[in-house]
C-alpha cells in the first residue's frame, strides 16, 4: 500500500485523534508518523542537541548534577553535629547556631536564580570578576 491509497493512514489518524483527545491536545501536534509514535521533540542534526548525545555523555552529566546536589546538601549540613559545641563555646542559643546552616543554604538555593540571569547578559570579563569576588568572599 502506498501513501495515496484511500485506506492508508486511517487507523493511525483514528489512534492519533483518540490520543490527542485524551491529552486535550489539538490535532496539529504531530506525535504519530505513519501510524508509529515518533520521538517528540525530534532530534536535529545539531551535535549540541541533547537528543543526539551518547548514553555515556548523558550519564556523565547526570552524575555531575547528582554529585553537585550531594555537595550542596553536605556543605550546608556538615556543621550540624558541632552545634552543641558551638553553643557552649560561643554562649549562644541553638536557633542562633542554626543560622550558620540556614544562611548559606538560602544563598546556595536562591543565588543561582539571581546570578544566572546576570551571567547570561554580562560579558566574560564581568563573569571573571564575579568569580574572583566569590573566591575572596568565601
Amino acid at each position: 500500500m502506498d501513501e495515496n491509497d484511500v485506506g492508508a493512514g486511517k487507523p493511525a489518524e483514528t489512534e492519533k485523534a483518540r490520543f490527542d483527545a485524551e491529552l486535550g491536545q489539538s490535532s496539529d501536534i504531530g506525535i504519530f508518523k505513519d501510524g508509529l509514535k515518533v520521538q517528540h521533540p525530534e532530534p536535529t542534526a545539531d551535535p549540541l542537541d541533547p537528543l543526539n548525545w551518547s548514553r555515556w555523555r548523558k550519564h556523565t552529566i547526570l552524575a555531575i548534577v547528582m554529585y553537585l546536589y550531594f555537595m550542596f546538601t553536605y556543605v550546608t549540613t556538615n556543621t550540624v553535629p558541632s552545634f552543641p559545641e558551638l553553643q557552649e563555646e560561643l554562649g549562644i542559643s541553638y536557633s542562633q547556631v542554626n543560622w550558620t546552616v540556614a544562611v548559606p543554604a538560602l544563598g546556595l538555593a536562591l543565588g543561582p536564580l539571581f546570578w544566572s540571569s546576570l551571567a547570561d547578559s554580562a560579558s566574560p570579563s564581568v563573569r571573571h570578576e564575579r568569580n574572583d569576588l566569590t573566591v575572596v568572599l568565601s
